[in-house]
């Protein structure tokens, strides 16, 4: 007997965490708690960028634009460094919107409570871990609990103008992230302001379908390189523009260019987008080009994602859903 529902996702342990919220709410409410427990389990997850492509009844077929933010909102320009070489880390460190693209996701499309699609990840970390006080706020105030002190204090003592960075407390007032129509080309949907430039070697996805025909991807991100901030526990990924004496000024609150290796798909030419697909390691967006052209074309599905693995991928057809994963 066909499920009814299923997830799948490129990192061990984020499948389950979102099928446990499956269990009671839709694809989209799983792939937020799949994202969220990421985030429990590795510090180069909360302060990175994300996106959530989602299609359904209801829903239309959208993108949640959870991009980084260029800081320094509220503050006058610095002067400049004359040299990359004198940039320090902190200058480079961006506004994370994170919180805000899940807590959008789930107001708009979802069916839970932002405590219970973050239940598997504050279960994944001890009572006295500081990721896990971030993510309670998260789970009580929403977006905003990151312009709140203690947390707001320490993200702008560690990468604020005393520190040589740009991020301000107005920055952290003002989270963005909002629900964009997707770029839809040839049976393939996607978020509008992907970069396929970058090569998204750190992307890694989560993806959902639902008994009621919605069906859903998350893709994030997990940095290697960054900015440690113990007092949150989280690595702050370098992304920031720093400002460069006689260049132009990235305006602060700009979105920050991302990679995607997410995509849904139209398989069957009706408008129904049926399966929710992506990839993670190297060379991650061709192998994804690859694969989506593979499977609107009609090789099966997980034929496809065995021959572009580590993949993930969920299948929506009229007798229920199926999941696939392939994961080193």
């Amino acid at each position: 007997m066909t499920p009814k529902s299923g997830t799948a996702a490129t990192q061990p342990g984020v499948a389950e965490a979102a099928q446990s919220v499956l269990a009671r709410g839709n694809a989209v409410d799983a792939v937020c708690a799949g994202v969220l427990a990421a985030a429990a389990m590795d510090p180069g997850v909360l302060f990175g960028p994300v996106h959530v492509l989602v299609a359904g009844p209801g829903f239309g077929v959208r993108c949640v634009d959870g991009r980084l933010r260029q800081p320094g909102e509220g503050a006058p320009r610095p002067r400049g460094f004359l040299s990359p070489k004198e940039v320090p880390d902190a200058a480079r460190v961006a506004i994370p919107a994170l919180p805000a693209a899940i807590a959008t996701t789930l107001s708009m499309f979802g069916t839970v409570t932002l405590r219970r699609a973050a239940d598997p990840a504050l279960a994944a970390l001890t009572r006295d871990h500081p990721r896990r006080a971030l993510l309670a706020a998260f789970t009580r105030d929403g977006a905003p609990a990151l312009a709140k002190d203690p947390f707001a204090e320490a993200f702008v003592a560690a990468a604020g103008r005393l520190a040589g960075g740009l991020v301000t407390r107005e920055d952290l007032r003002s989270p963005r992230a909002p629900a964009l129509a997707c770029a839809i080309e040839d049976g393939v949907a996607a978020a509008p302001f992907a970069d396929p430039e970058l090569p998204g070697d750190a992307c890694e996805v989560v993806c959902a379908a639902d008994r009621r025909g919605g069906i859903a991807i998350a893709c994030y991100e997990i940095a290697r390189d960054g900015l440690a901030i113990d007092a949150l526990g989280v690595l702050a990924p370098f992304v920031a523009k720093p400002v460069m004496r006689g260049e132009r000024r990235t305006d602060p609150g700009v979105p920050l260019a991302c990679a995607s290796t997410a995509v849904l798909l139209d398989t069957a030419a009706d408008d129904r987008f049926d399966v929710a697909a992506g990839t993670s390691g190297p060379r991650a967006v061709r192998r994804l080009a690859a694969m989506a052209k593979a499977v609107t074309s009609g090789t099966v599905l997980d034929a496809a994602l065995r021959e572009h693995s580590p993949s993930a991928g969920v299948l929506q057809t009229e007798r229920g859903a199926r999941a696939y994963s392939f994961t080193p």
